[in-house]
């Protein structure tokens, strides 16, 4: 600092003198700004969204992995009323759509998850309607 200060202002002690308060003034406000952002950014991740849903998911009673071009377990039995849960480990998207009926998930995107709650008994086999060779069975019992 002395080195830019003696550079700008020659041998003048009161001119280095202005130029260093003026430094010390510009690392005063720059420490001030950056300490107003981080605490910006701290209480935006703490505080509490206003569009968060208070819709109870059920626990998934199974899981299904998609991953590798398969549904694993291809098979999974679950009660009435029970969940099944569908996610997607695969770097593209696939679906989760009843031959006859049940679950009907849409596009599920690499990284996401689908949930379908079955209602009645029955045996519900499914597929990925982008990848028709990709095949899955929930058996729903009393």
């Amino acid at each position: 600092m002395l080195f830019v200060n003696t550079l700008a202002c020659g041998a003048n002690s009161g001119y280095t003198q202005c130029i260093s308060i003026n430094i010390m003034n510009t690392r005063h406000i720059t420490l001030v700004v950056g300490f107003v952002i981080s605490l910006a950014l701290v209480g935006a991740s703490c505080s509490k969204s206003t569009n968060s849903s208070t819709t109870n998911v059920p626990a998934a009673a199974a899981t299904v992995t998609i991953a590798n071009m398969a549904f694993t377990p291809s098979t999974v039995t679950v009660k009435v009323g029970e969940t099944v849960t569908w996610t997607n480990h695969d770097g593209f998207s696939h679906t989760v759509t009843g031959d006859a009926g049940g679950p009907n998930s849409g596009t599920i995107a690499a990284g996401q998850s689908y949930s379908f709650t079955f209602a009645t008994t029955g045996t519900f086999a499914y597929h990925c309607a982008i990848h028709p060779s990709m095949v899955g069975t929930v058996i729903v019992t009393e």
